[in-house]
């Protein structure tokens, strides 16, 4: 309680949990938009062009709906550990004052293209080789 005002402040609390939870909305987002988007392009394709076998292994290939499916599922293991990462971006920003004042929703968006844009050198590294 201030004496001059008679009013109790209280401090001010951090943007912390705002930002983990725009992070993991960000980073999942993205993940379930492109994921969603490659489905709906991929389902009228239910079978494999000219008639070729499908399945996995012995030289059959997936149809391009189980394809898209199939390596959805696969790339759920790693992009829960972007959103990891994500949370350890933020929880880093918290150490730099300047970047503790910022409101969660930006701080939860630039910890999330932090990790879009290390996805994507890595990815584009990973087709040069």
């Amino acid at each position: 309680m201030t004496e001059a005002t008679g009013t109790t402040q209280t401090p001010k609390r951090s943007n912390v949990g705002r930002a983990l939870l725009w992070a993991a909305v960000f980073t999942l987002g993205l993940y379930a938009v492109v994921f969603l988007i490659a489905l709906a392009i991929a389902w009228p394709h239910d079978t494999n062009p000219n008639g070729g076998c499908e399945g996995i292994g012995w030289g059959c290939a997936l149809p391009p709906r189980d394809g898209v499916i199939f390596f959805g599922l696969i790339g759920v293991p790693f992009i829960a550990a972007g959103a990891g990462i994500a949370w350890v971006f933020v929880l880093l920003g918290q150490l730099v004052e300047q970047i503790r004042q910022w409101r969660g929703i930006v701080l939860g968006g630039v910890a999330a293209a932090l990790v879009v844009a290390t996805g994507l050198v890595l990815a584009g590294i990973q087709l040069l080789l």
